[in-house]
């Protein structure tokens, strides 16, 4: 049984649409990492002691299309408090809980996981930083490391991630390939509705007027 066109458009306009859902999703989360930092705005953090002179903070912070989660020994002072809840962590961030030295300027604990992505960050990395808690170097696992937003008092890595989180980005492909689908049919339908609104063949465009006409004498478009 032969397919209607009516049914060839739509698949065609299915996998138009899981291409360009593909590419946004990449998109924005590599945009998101190499064009917006996180700054200094803390969404979430703890704190607790490991000695004396040791203070383990750990926080998360948010940028549209980007979560990072960063863990770093530093001194410890007599204002800070231990926070009584702890930070939940999704399933994709795994880093390793700092071990207590005795002397915070030997600790080099200083490690981040990032993820990129939207709605849902879809796309992460690994970083552990060298150079006590205000590291200047480091190592970068599961992205491709530019030049970093800072490397002042905190270094602060820009990487493109291109680690896959894979219940997250199926999901992104989903919301994506929905806007996409429909914002193709609102263009198409758009564009359709001109043409007849000008006595024009609403697929080929070719004019109407002037006689009437069950099917487009050019391409030979259904018009009843």
């Amino acid at each position: 049984m032969a397919v209607s066109s009516g049914v060839r458009r739509h698949v065609r306009l299915a996998l138009i649409a899981i291409g360009l859902a593909v590419a946004s999703v990449i998109g924005i989360a590599c945009g998101s990492a190499a064009f917006l930092d996180f700054g200094s705005t803390v969404a979430r953090s703890q704190g607790a002691g490991l000695s004396e002179s040791e203070w383990w903070h750990f926080s998360r912070r948010e940028v549209f299309g980007g979560v990072r989660y960063t863990s770093t020994v530093m001194v410890r002072a007599i204002g800070y408090k231990e926070t009584a809840d702890r930070l939940p962590l999704p399933s994709w961030v795994v880093l390793p809980q700092p071990q207590a030295t005795g002397k915070w300027l030997t600790n080099d604990h200083y490690e981040i996981a990032e993820a990129r992505g939207w709605p849902w960050p879809c796309m992460s990395y690994r970083f552990s930083g060298r150079g006590r808690a205000t590291a200047r170097s480091g190592e970068v696992t599961g992205g491709i490391a530019m030049q970093p937003w800072n490397t002042a008092a905190w270094y602060s890595p820009r990487v493109l991630p291109y680690s896959p989180i894979w219940r997250t980005i199926f999901a992104d492909l989903a919301v994506h390939w929905m806007i996409w689908v429909a914002l193709m049919v609102a263009v198409i339908d758009g564009r359709r509705a001109i043409r007849r609104w000008r006595d024009q063949c609403p697929k080929c465009g070719y004019s109407l007027r002037g006689g009437e006409h069950r099917q487009c004498p050019e391409c030979g478009e259904a018009l009843a």
